[in-house]
């Protein structure tokens, strides 16, 4: 997953408890510091400094909403993200072209070759996200979790055994059937003591399901855990263990060994 693919999957899904905590009162206190230089440009005549502050200020006012679940002000960083970007491409090909692109010039030097660089890697995903909601100009598949959750009781509550057992069925439902398809071992829940969970990222839940009892078919992890759904959406949809299911369906279809007509 690229670097602004998770950028969209966390804040779609919502920041920690930790990192709101951690990043809210940073830039709280950014934004008071811009706030606090805004008189000094202005009253200096200076554009391009209030212009700054303000953008700035915007951007941290922005990220502390985002972070608490506010999903369209993640559009407002990536916009003026990508605005000052556009600009800093504007200002050196166009505007102030020294004659030159830069080559061999550091990369904190302001110049044509920089600015194509960085419009290309964070510019122009920060106006795609803006705009249209994603990184990419192709549609992504849509992409949903298939969750899978495992007591941890008594006797292997903190066992290393256990949790052993756990990761390596992930790598092993992984190496077999995620073509392109992504896992992820949570261990122990922090909401939920007392439970570990596997998540996987795929384009059809049910499919992908069928394809972990077809693969395991004698898997006592897989038979004893919760099966739930992650849409797009966030929303949880509690799935029918397919073990179960399987088993169900095997014993009503067995016929009865003195013959249908036995208990007349």
């Amino acid at each position: 997953m690229s670097y602004f693919g998770k950028f969209e999957r966390t804040f779609t899904k919502g920041a920690t408890p930790w990192v709101k905590w951690t990043l809210t009162p940073v830039l709280l206190l950014f934004t008071v510091l811009m706030i606090w230089e805004l008189p000094r440009p202005y009253h200096e005549g200076r554009l391009a400094g209030v212009v700054a502050c303000g953008s700035l200020s915007a951007m941290g006012i922005s990220g502390v909403l985002a972070l608490w679940g506010v999903q369209q002000a993640v559009r407002v960083v990536t916009g003026i993200i990508g605005a000052f970007s556009l600009y800093y491409l504007i200002d050196q090909c166009f505007l102030h072209y020294p004659g030159h692109l830069g080559f061999g010039s550091r990369r904190s030097s302001q110049t044509p070759l920089n600015s194509i660089l960085a419009f290309i890697f964070f510019g122009l995903p920060c106006l795609l996200i803006t705009f249209l909601g994603r990184s990419t100009i192709k549609r992504p598949p849509v992409i949903e979790s298939l969750f899978l959750t495992f007591m941890l009781d008594d006797a292997k509550y903190g066992s290393f055994e256990f949790r052993t057992r756990l990761r390596d069925l992930a790598d092993a439902i992984s190496d077999k059937l995620c073509d392109g398809i992504n896992s992820d071992y949570g261990g122990e829940s922090e909401d939920e003591k007392g439970k570990a969970s596997i998540e996987f990222w795929t384009s059809d839940v049910e499919e992908f399901a069928l394809k972990i009892r077809a693969e395991f078919p004698e898997e006592p992890l897989l038979a004893n855990c919760a099966w739930a759904r992650w849409d797009t959406n966030g929303t949880e949809t509690v799935l029918a263990n397919p073990y179960a299911a399987a088993d169900r369906s095997n014993a009503a279809e067995k016929p009865h060994p003195d013959g249908p007509d036995a208990a007349f």
